[in-house]
């Protein structure tokens, strides 16, 4: 499948450098009745921004829209 017919899907952000957002993605999982990783490598990814404060990142979890349409979260 190529990058426009499956798109990534920001499902969560976190801005600055409190907590992890590996967290963050286990209790999103959890809140949609998941208690496990349902998502392969290629379905998941997690990526770090620099903003404009030099001094703070934001992270995002992202996942193929294909998977989200799996599982009924899309």
């Amino acid at each position: 499948m190529s990058e426009t017919s499956d798109p990534w899907v920001v499902v969560l952000t976190r801005i600055g450098e409190d907590g992890w957002i590996q967290n963050d993605a286990r209790e999103w999982l959890r809140q949609q009745g998941i208690d496990w990783n349902p998502f392969t490598v290629e379905e998941a990814r997690f990526d770090t921004y620099c903003t404009r404060d030099a001094s703070t990142v934001a992270r995002t979890y992202s996942v193929r829209e294909s998977a989200l349409r799996r599982l009924g979260l899309a």
